[in-house]
């Protein structure tokens, strides 16, 4: 009882607290069961257990943070290549969207061209039959 309250007061523990938020709890709950269990069995030391139980939650920490970062560079490069498929399904909508302007405006100009064409030959030829 004695070894677990002066592994709280302890200043590492403290320290220990601010560095790891979390992974800290679980490590003052590993260590109070390991320092009971080793007041009634074996005489290991807290601060054994709470090396290994360090180590432990380091390599978490790190697979925990290697995790993040690949799943934040997953979602970066997801959102640039379908930022870049985007862009370039819009380029190809807009190039198809001026070429059937270009179409209509040729066609426009066709049928405009073929009725002044046939008004002038109609006048022509009415102006013949006078």
């Amino acid at each position: 009882s004695s070894s677990s309250s002066s592994f709280f007061s302890s200043s590492s523990y403290a320290s220990k607290r601010q560095r790891r938020g979390g992974a800290v709890r679980c490590e003052a709950t590993n260590d109070i069961r390991s320092t009971t269990t080793s007041s009634t069995t074996s005489t290991t030391t807290p601060s054994t257990t709470s090396t290994s139980t360090e180590i432990e939650a380091d390599k978490e920490s790190r697979e925990v943070l290697d995790a993040f970062f690949i799943g934040k560079a997953l979602a970066e490069t997801l959102l640039e290549r379908a930022g870049g498929a985007f862009a370039e399904a819009l380029g190809d909508f807009t190039k198809y969207d001026a070429e059937r302007r270009e179409e209509i405006r040729q066609f426009q100009e066709d049928v405009t061209n073929r009725a002044r064409e046939e008004m002038y030959r109609s006048k022509r030829e009415e102006d013949q039959m006078r």
